[in-house]
């Protein structure tokens, strides 16, 4: 299982993430009511309020596994196709390996055990 969509949508099997475009909206408006005088103590705690459940099914299947009816209804979405991006992110790493700007895709890729440094 991994936190970010973009690693499913690389070929991983399963994401359960919130929405983080929400949580930075929310961090912004925290960081103008401190800057304005508010106590951070005075902040109520809050969660983001959207979690998607996304499944690749091309992994799946690769992989032997077969999900349920009832969990496949309930992802948010189901990805068929896959491998595109990793197959560029590996093309990068192999022939930038020298550049320390590439960790990111380094990280990725060795998420995958693909590369292994």
């Amino acid at each position: 299982m991994y936190p970010y969509r973009r690693v499913v949508e690389a070929g991983g099997l399963i994401s359960y993430e919130g929405d983080y475009v929400g949580s930075f909206r929310v961090a912004g408006t925290y960081v103008g009511r401190i800057l304005k005088g508010e106590k951070p103590a005075d902040l109520p705690v809050q969660q983001s309020a959207k979690i998607e459940l996304i499944i690749n099914m091309k992994t799946a299947k690769s992989l032997g596994l077969a999900f349920p009816l009832n969990v496949l209804g309930r992802a948010d979405e189901v990805i068929e196709q896959s491998g595109r991006f990793l197959l560029h992110c590996m093309s990068q790493v192999v022939a930038h390996r020298d550049k320390p700007g590439l960790l990111n895709r380094i990280n990725l890729i060795s998420a995958f055990g693909v590369l292994r440094k």
